[in-house]
């Protein structure tokens, strides 16, 4: 049913495509993740979490929407939006930082999704630049709910986990208000390339 165009990114068991709808030409992004590495890394039961996050809560106009998703005999599939803006990473890697009213905008859209996700007793457990995409009007689409759960377990990816999830407690809307205070901080004093800088430091400096 689609047409695949180029690769849009690779991560480790998993890539995503950019493909095209051959019946309407609409393009959209493709999650493709290989069985194998699944069943070898002990992560099926993350995978299937994601696409049932994905279908329960991705109607939100800063969450990346869950359009189809099917499975062949060795990947599953997960057919979402496409956002031709790219990672908001990849514009941070270009800025350097951000300003203090673009932040402003980014934060009131991140908090929108978390706050519609917390509705659905959802918690995003990466927030993190390279999992905010940028649709075609500019607009944040919230992407990879890999590690989300419904509250539980340790959490994060690098200066974006702050101290208390890393460690294997509960975790509530708190502590992602950690996580927003960290963007904001990351975004627009240390830019892209002290981002991996340890998280008990950017934690401190807040």
């Amino acid at each position: 049913d689609f047409d695949r165009i180029r690769v849009l990114g690779r991560g480790a068991h998993a890539k995503v495509v950019l493909v095209e709808d051959k019946r309407t030409k609409k393009r959209y992004a493709m999650k493709i993740i290989e069985k194998s590495q699944l069943v070898e890394k002990h992560h099926a039961q993350r995978a299937m979490s994601e696409r049932e996050i994905l279908s329960s809560s991705s109607a939100h106009p800063f969450i990346c929407q869950l359009k189809w998703s099917f499975q062949t005999k060795t990947t599953l599939n997960l057919v979402l939006d496409y956002c031709p803006g790219g990672e908001l990473f990849y514009l941070l890697s270009k800025k350097g930082t951000f300003d203090e009213s673009s932040v402003c905008f980014y934060v009131a859209e991140i908090s929108s999704a978390l706050a519609h996700l917390h509705a659905h007793s959802i918690v995003f457990r990466d927030l993190k630049p390279e999992n905010l995409l940028i649709d075609g009007e500019g607009h944040i689409k919230m992407a990879d709910f890999g590690l989300s759960k419904q509250g539980v377990e340790l959490v994060g990816s690098g200066a974006f986990g702050i101290p208390p999830m890393m460690e294997p407690l509960d975790i509530g809307a708190t502590i992602v208000a950690g996580s927003i205070l960290e963007f904001i901080y990351s975004t627009t004093t240390v830019g892209p390339e002290e981002l991996n800088v340890s998280a008990t430091v950017v934690a401190g400096t807040i």
